[in-house]
């Protein structure tokens, strides 16, 4: 029991030391992603903004930078932190009993396998819902844009619908 404890402490010390390194390290890195893309946009030709949606743009700088930050601190963050447990589970497991180890272990491939299954089928509808809140975006950024136009014109039941 004394081992145990000290074995989760250790734990909850090296969690704590890797999600400060992987913060630190993913907010600079988003951060770099967000300069660029914001030097790229400057480079980009008035054609460009013409042909695309702001919203479809604003949601670049937003949702989807903001999406991949959060992705790679939980992802990065995750994997450490849960191969260590995995590691002492495994260590405590067969200190305690070798059979329900050796069952444990050999289960483990299935068990990965069948979350990237899922996980595949799963991001076709994230990448679905991205591009639906996407669109949203550009709809509400041309509504509040047009909204003079809009009122001028007796149009707010249109609009209103389009939204809908």
């Amino acid at each position: 029991l004394k081992l145990m404890l000290i074995f989760f402490i250790l734990n909850a010390i090296i969690m704590l030391f890797t999600w400060v390194i992987t913060s630190r390290f993913n907010a600079h890195s988003t951060n770099n992603m967000r300069e660029n893309l914001f030097s790229k946009l400057q480079k980009m030709t008035i054609k460009y903004f013409d042909t695309h949606q702001d919203g479809k743009i604003l949601s670049l700088f937003n949702s989807d930078l903001d999406n991949i930050f959060n992705a790679m601190n939980n992802a990065v963050f995750e994997v450490i932190s849960q191969t260590a447990l995995f590691i002492g589970t495994i260590w405590m497991m067969f200190r305690i009993d070798v059979r329900l180890a050796l069952v444990t272990v050999a289960s483990t491939p299935f068990v990965v396998v069948l979350s990237w299954i899922i996980m595949r089928k799963a991001r076709k509808y994230l990448d679905a819902q991205q591009d639906e809140i996407s669109n949203l975006n550009g709809y509400i950024n041309e509504q509040i844009n047009g909204q003079k136009v809009i009122i001028t014109n007796g149009l707010q039941e249109g609009s209103v619908e389009g939204f809908k």
